[in-house]
């Protein structure tokens, strides 16, 4: 009938405006930090304008953020932040960019700086 056409409607939409809201941000998988002395997120800017306002951050979970930064980053470049006392599980949140012109690298690193092990995101 219609009153459950309508509610079918309204669920959908729901469903969709949401979606598009958690597809604004971007995530790596997440990496064990094990006996690193750093942790490293670094987001390359695909695209040829400058994307505004991105947001970096290292989290251990959901609600804690070890590291963070907002930048301007032109087209062709990168921004990063780094955990310099990295503890447990970490991963990468990117937000203000678009997927599509974004690569997000999260990086654990050796005390020399080397990459020990690296994921990238979607």
């Amino acid at each position: 009938d219609m009153k459950n056409s309508i509610r079918v409607i309204a669920i959908m939409f729901t469903l969709l405006v949401a979606s598009s809201a958690w597809a604004a941000d971007i995530f790596t998988p997440a990496l064990n930090s094990g006996n690193a002395d750093d942790v490293n997120c670094r987001v390359l800017n695909t695209g040829t304008t400058t994307a505004n306002g991105v947001t970096i951050e290292i989290r251990t979970s959901s609600t804690t953020v070890e590291a963070d930064g907002t930048f301007n980053i032109p087209g062709g470049s990168t921004s990063s932040v780094t955990d310099f006392s990295p503890s447990a599980t970490m991963y990468c949140k990117v937000s203000g960019i678009k997927a599509k012109k974004a690569r997000v690298t999260l990086c654990v690193l050796d005390a020399n700086d080397t990459p020990l092990q690296c994921v990238t995101g979607q």
